[in-house]
């Protein structure tokens, strides 16, 4: 479990990260027990990525109950997705760790990169949640810039994070990042074709 105080620590320190101050780095834990105790995180965003597609959901459940196969594939595919995304950078930093960094480094080098990943997941999920609250007033086009705004500047300062995290190794920062958001483009084109079996695509 993740206790108050390092939901605290661990906010803190994205938040200085996000003004490039590597200072940030101190109040994350990346040692091997803190990247696997953000994994706790796959559980406490699921409600508010629920939230997010709370109108495909109920719309999958409801041709579900009708016998709507699509409706059935849709609510599997749905949560194998969201499991599945959280799983597929894990695989892709392990490679990319084998493939980059001296084996001496490579435990804490994954470690750290899972423990700022997760945690940066979680920061992208709220602020998104407050785009989606602020989508009326907004507007929905400039919400969707902001989305795509927001997704980039986190991808330019997960790649800050890296730099310093790897002794200002450039390679390895640099691969991790260009593969990140290669994985979200995929996962996004899932999520599209998930949308589209139930009529919801944008």
């Amino acid at each position: 479990m993740i206790s108050s105080a390092e939901w605290r620590s661990s906010f803190m320190g994205c938040l200085r990260l996000a003004r490039f101050n590597a200072e940030g780095l101190r109040f994350l834990d990346l040692s091997p027990a803190g990247a696997l105790r953000s994994f706790w995180l796959v559980a406490y965003l699921l409600p508010v990525v629920v939230f997010f597609d709370w109108q495909a959901l109920m719309q999958g459940l409801t041709m579900a109950q009708a016998g709507d196969s699509d409706g059935q594939l849709f609510l599997v595919g749905w949560l194998v997705t969201y499991l599945f995304g959280w799983a597929v950078f894990v695989w892709f930093a392990i490679l990319m760790m084998r493939l980059t960094a001296a084996p001496v480094l490579r435990k804490r080098a994954l470690s750290a990169v899972l423990a700022i990943n997760n945690w940066f997941d979680a920061l992208h999920v709220f602020v998104s949640l407050v785009l989606v609250l602020l989508t009326g007033v907004l507007g929905a086009e400039v919400a969707v810039l902001m989305h795509f705004c927001l997704l980039i500047y986190r991808l330019l300062v997960q790649g800050f994070a890296y730099y310093k995290v790897f002794g200002d190794n450039p390679k390895i920062a640099g691969v991790l990042i260009i593969g990140n958001f290669a994985l979200t483009l995929y996962m996004m084109q899932q999520n599209f074709e998930l949308l589209d079996l139930v009529g919801m695509t944008p």
